[in-house]
């Protein structure tokens, strides 16, 4: 989740108040900062060889090559030298941003999310509430509380910033995407899936809306409203937008290799995820192109009693995709498609096959690593299990779409040993709020999937104690009803209140019978 937001971060932020973007114009990557602000700010008035404009210089160096220790004192450097300058000016703005953004990548989410509000104050009382100025600090300000795992807090402020960029820029403008998808995030882990949902849709029709529906810029919409569908267990609607993708990644005059690759390892996850939780529904459309067709009708049919099946389509798609990716000689689709091949094969049952596939994908990736088209830093998806199918016991899926204020959630974390032909065995328990039955069920789910094993040089090896987080959503409904207390009538009770009876317990007040107790009146 992390890492998929600090993609996300440095989409904008860095420079997003850049001098040399014109105002109420977000921007989508990374740019150099000028000394010259804005016309409809006030300026600097600093030379290029100016120590401030050498200090912003040397930060954007630092920054643009990942070099962000390097970069984080020169932003604080940069910061109080343009806050002297010129405080509450757009320059005194992007040195704010600067450095939140910086401490954001280095992990600093406390120091992030103090920058960020201090930039969204400034952008609020120097430019206004409906100033595009403040979409950039808001979104920083709304990522770094969903680093810090606070959903609650981070979607008021990007759907604040969400809602501005529209009124500003159009509803259906490209740049939202940078904000709708944390929004889509924060919902997710909000339960409100009806806004997640609109909000995929707000972004793709964006990208739509600006490229147009035949141009490649369209690509990542696509996959990312596929995957969205994927994730919400609609595998015959994501089906049907890698189809599309694929065929406008193919087109003759234009075309994408990666585009037409990731389309077809789509189409094949789809099918993963129908073989998961069983068909959807039936396509009603054929998205066919010359060099692969997709019929409308499955050439596997599940067998009666029996509503999951491993559809060979899945395996034709990832053929054509290693057919393609080896065509190109590009490395990296090869590895990509060649292990989403060896899982399939895992899924069907040939492990002895899969290994093969997955020694190849390893060859590929040390060659990769010694040309230096990887970094060795980088973790090898090989290096751990990974599971492929897991199908959650019925007591877990029943609620997996209802709002979170309805729902209570169990945490269960059990270990478990992944052999070398990807089963699960000896799963155990270390911590669970669940009743002793659920927990069976979760157990018994376990040992019936299937886990990629993890390989080392190439062969697959057993790996033990792999921890498996398991979240459960029951309904609060359906907590037990509460035993009512009962009341205890002391007439046929006298233990229970003793002093409605002093003769039933003389102790209880010893002078009412003096007898009873001798020493309850010393002077007697």
């Amino acid at each position: 989740m992390k890492a998929m937001l600090a993609s996300w971060l440095s989409l904008g932020l860095v420079g997003s108040a850049l001098a040399q973007v014109p105002a109420g114009l977000p921007t989508n990557a990374p740019a150099p900062i000028t000394a010259t602000a804005p016309t409809t700010a006030p300026t600097l008035g600093l030379t290029p060889g100016s120590a401030i404009a050498t200090t912003t210089a040397a930060f954007t160096q630092r920054y643009l090559v990942g070099d962000y220790a390097g970069a984080l004192p020169l932003a604080e450097a940069d910061l109080k030298a343009r806050a002297a300058a010129a405080p509450g000016s757009s320059e005194h703005l992007t040195a704010l941003l600067n450095l939140a953004s910086t401490q954001y990548q280095l992990g600093n989410y406390a120091g992030a999310v103090d920058t960020f509000g201090a930039a969204a104050t400034l952008a609020t009382e120097q430019f206004g509430d409906n100033s595009p100025r403040t979409v950039s600090p808001l979104r920083g300000l709304g990522l770094a509380l969903l680093a810090q795992q606070r959903p609650a807090e981070a979607t008021p402020i990007l759907a604040r910033a969400v809602a501005l960029s529209r009124r500003t820029q159009g509803l259906f403008n490209d740049e939202q995407a940078a904000i709708a998808i944390p929004l889509v995030v924060a919902y997710q882990q909000l339960g409100m899936y009806p806004e997640a949902e609109r909000e995929q849709q707000y972004a793709y029709r964006g990208a739509e809306v600006h490229f147009g529906t035949n141009d490649l810029r369209l690509l990542p919409a696509l996959n990312r409203l596929a995957r969205w569908y994927e994730e919400t267990a609609r595998p015959a609607q994501a089906r049907l937008l890698h189809r599309r993708a694929f065929t406008l990644a193919t087109e003759p005059k234009k075309s994408s290799v990666p585009g037409a690759v990731r389309a077809l390892i789509g189409v094949a996850r789809t099918y993963f995820v129908e073989y998961r939780d069983g068909p959807e529904v039936q396509e009603s459309m054929d998205a066919g192109t010359a060099s692969f067709r997709f019929s409308t009708t499955n050439a596997a049919m599940p067998q009666p009693g029996n509503m999951y099946y491993l559809d060979p389509q899945a395996e034709r798609a990832l053929q054509l995709a290693i057919e393609i990716a080896d065509r190109a000689q590009h490395a990296g689709l090869q590895e990509e498609a060649i292990t989403s091949y060896g899982e399939y094969l895992l899924l069907d049952g040939k492990a002895a096959a899969a290994e093969k596939q997955f020694a190849r994908a390893a060859l590929l990736r040390t060659a990769r690593v010694a040309a230096g088209l990887v970094s060795a830093l980088e973790p090898d998806p090989l290096a751990t299990p990974k599971p492929l199918l897991v199908r959650k016991p019925i007591f877990a899926r029943r609620n997996d779409t209802a709002p979170n204020e309805d729902i209570d959630l169990h945490t269960t974390i059990v270990n478990v040993t992944v052999t070398p032909q990807g089963i699960v065995t000896q799963p155990t328990v270390v911590s669970s709020d669940l009743s002793n039955t659920h927990q069976r069920q979760w157990t018994s789910a376990l040992e019936r999937s299937v886990y990629r094993p993890r390989y080392v040089d190439g062969k697959a090896v057993t790996t033990e104690s792999v921890e498996v987080v398991l979240v459960s959503r029951t309904l609060k409904a359906d907590r037990p009803a509460a035993k009512p207390e009962t009341k205890v009538d002391p007439k046929t009770d006298p233990e229970a209140d003793p002093e409605a009876d002093p003769k039933a317990d003389p102790k209880a007040d010893p002078k009412a019978d003096p007898k009873a107790d001798p020493q309850s009146n010393p002077q007697t």
